[in-house]
């Protein structure tokens, strides 16, 4: 008897890659928003341009303004190695301390959250892909890639094919002493 193969699905992108930055050839992307860098001798301070109207957002919309503070975050204090993670502090951090009191590394304690690092690395790739979507710059195309590599390494290194590894802090060596703020060192 003869059979009739069925149609594999051919899985494709969800979405064109941009054409074209958002912003005008005048202005430098950046990555981090609010993040200050030193620029052709200058000190550059990153911020939200509005690519319709053509200048900065003096007062951007709260949902945007969230939105990218949320990435900043993110990208400064939720990442180690790359991976997610929570930053646990020494004492508790009422809503709305400033960013400059709860940073501050005399209030930190340890990194946690390992177990579910590998979710929310790829949750962050996701919104790293959808921001490159909407801007364009290469500076959001760059973050995208390194936050990629990042969840690639999670399938890779453990060399089982489809298996995501839950923490990279696993792959120490034998008798190597516990790091500091790396709980658990357990691949499951």
């Amino acid at each position: 008897a003869e059979c009739v193969p069925k149609d594999v699905p051919t899985l494709g992108s969800a979405a064109d890659r941009p054409t074209a930055s958002v912003l005008p050839v005048s202005v430098d992307p950046c990555a981090i928003f609010r993040e200050a860098s030193c620029r052709s001798g200058q000190v550059a301070t990153c911020d939200l341009y509005d690519g319709v109207a053509e200048e900065w957002l003096a007062a951007p919309p709260p949902m945007l303004e969230q939105a990218y503070m949320y990435d900043r975050y993110y990208d400064l204090y939720h990442r180690m190695e790359g991976q997610h993670s929570d930053r646990v502090f020494t004492q508790a951090m009422a809503p709305g301390t400033p960013e400059e009191v709860w940073s501050n590394t005399d209030f930190f304690q340890e990194y946690d959250g390992f177990g579910d690092g590998s979710g929310w690395t790829g949750t962050a790739l996701h919104a790293a892909a959808a921001r490159y979507q909407v801007t364009g710059t290469e500076a959001d195309y760059e973050r995208m890639l390194e936050q990629f590599s990042v969840m690639g390494f999670l399938y890779e290194s453990n060399g089982i094919p489809g298996l995501l590894m839950r923490s990279h802090f696993a792959m120490l060596e034998e008798g190597a002493p516990p790091p500091i703020g790396h709980p658990g060192k357990a691949v499951s």
